[in-house]
C-alpha cells in the first residue's frame, strides 16, 4: 500500500510498499495524478522499507518523475537501499531520478 503525507501544499511525501512491482503500481499511478491534478507537484519518495523494485517500477517512476517536471515540480527519492541503489546505477537512472539519503535531505532539496 502507497501512503502519503502533505508536507506544505505542493510537497507530498510518499511511502511504497516493501515491493514496487507491477501489482503495486496502479495505486502509485493514481496517486500521482491526483497529487498533480490538485497542484502538489513536488514529491519525495521515502524508499527506506522499498526491498524490490523490478522494471515496470522503475519505468513508473521515471513516468512519474517526467509527468510531475511537467507540471512544475520534481520527484525525489530518499533513503534508498544499497541493492537498489545498485540498479539505479546499472540503468543509468541515478542520471535522471535525483536520489537523497534520507527524506529530510530530499525536502530540503526543493527549498
Amino acid at each position: 500500500m502507497w501512503e502519503y503525507k502533505n508536507e506544505g501544499g505542493i510537497t507530498t511525501v510518499i511511502t511504497p510498499p516493501k515491493s514496487i512491482n507491477y501489482d503495486t503500481l496502479e495505486d502509485f499511478r493514481k496517486l500521482v495524478r491526483e497529487l498533480a491534478e490538485s497542484g502538489c507537484v513536488k514529491a519525495v519518495i521515502n524508499m527506506n522499507r522499498t526491498i524490490y523494485i523490478d522494471s515496470s517500477g522503475l519505468g513508473t517512476l521515471v513516468k512519474a518523475a517526467a509527468d510531475l517536471r511537467h507540471s512544475g515540480g520534481d520527484l525525489r527519492l530518499a533513503a534508498v537501499s544499497p541493492g537498489i541503489t545498485d540498479i539505479l546505477r546499472i540503468t543509468s537512472l541515478h542520471k535522471v531520478l535525483k536520489v537523497y539519503k534520507d527524506t529530510e535531505s530530499a525536502l530540503k532539496s526543493y527549498g
